[in-house]
């Protein structure tokens, strides 16, 4: 786990801390579906709230109950793709009872509604087999501004042919989609154009370019990461090289939210038309209603 720099006095980081930070991770992703208060897991670190609050952000990079968030997210969109729970039962599965809000809060963290999600499976296999996949894929910028360069370190120890996903986000977790990105050959280097100024984590996800649609949506059992040593700080003009080396995740890694397949069209919107475009060819074979019914979802 590498040690991120916030505001607060930096903490010297002990054998006991990595430990206590360990038991409280475990229980974050033994029951995501509990809903957990800062005193709650202070206690099971054995830390006051207050230390703990602040060796958890500096060991994991974001705030405990912002993690909790994200792995309770990460479940939910396993349950959509593996089982047929309607989303009212998902919603209280992983400790929701307002599913405006679990609704609301999923399209803003993974970048599509429950709905349009759970029906993506279908409509990548329809993209691939009529190869109408978007020809603007990444990267997602505007018209100007700021430059990240980088590149990978250790590209050689991905077997096979992979895909890798680097954004610039906020903090230290990809959720919602980024402030600006680019999908890469590893083995490439990247320049991340049109960023905004302010400054960011660079963040990188590399999947496999083989595999079925659930895989891609659910990739973390096969995805490798790369995280930034350092914020960059964006202004006008060329900002780098930024050096990612590429190592498997572990349990102390955030989820990765957003839906990996929808980073290659390069808006939100561009995305649902495709997905209702889908839909629309999809129609025989589902159900004229259910395609009517997730052509309006998409929307």
């Amino acid at each position: 786990m590498a040690t991120v720099s916030v505001s607060d006095p930096v903490l010297t980081i002990t054998d006991d801390h990595i430990t206590a930070i360990e038991r409280v991770v475990a229980a974050m992703r033994a029951e995501p579906d509990v809903a957990f208060t800062l005193d709650q897991f202070a206690e099971i670190a054995s830390f006051s709230p207050f230390h703990f609050a602040r060796l958890f952000r500096q060991v994991i990079g974001i705030p405990p109950g912002e993690f909790h968030t994200a792995l309770r997210y990460e479940r939910a969109k396993e349950l959509l793709l593996t089982t047929d729970l309607s989303i009212t039962d998902i919603c209280f599965e992983v400790g929701y009872d307002s599913l405006g809000t679990f609704s609301t809060r999923f399209k803003q963290l993974v970048g599509l509604g429950p709905a349009t999600f759970r029906a993506l499976p279908d409509v990548l296999e329809t993209l691939d087999a009529a190869d109408r996949w978007p020809t603007r894929r990444l990267p997602l910028h505007g018209e100007s501004g700021g430059t990240v360069e980088g590149f990978f370190t250790n590209p050689q120890a991905l077997p096979g042919c992979w895909r890798a996903y680097v954004g610039l986000f906020p903090t230290s977790i990809a959720r919602s989609r980024p402030v600006a990105g680019q999908r890469i050959d590893p083995h490439e280097p990247f320049a991340i154009a049109g960023a905004p100024a302010g400054t960011y984590r660079v963040l990188s996800a590399i999947v496999p370019e083989c595999g079925g649609a659930v895989d891609r949506l659910l990739p973390a059992s096969s995805m490798r990461v790369a995280v930034g040593d350092e914020p960059v700080v964006v202004g006008h003009g060329p900002v780098g090289p930024v050096a990612l080396t590429i190592r498997d995740a572990t349990p102390y890694d955030a989820p990765v939210l957003i839906a990996l397949p929808a980073l290659d069209f390069p808006t939100v919107n561009a995305a649902s038309t495709i997905v209702r475009d889908a839909f629309a060819h999809l129609g025989p074979a589902m159900g004229q209603d259910r395609a009517v019914e997730m052509v309006a979802v998409a929307r």
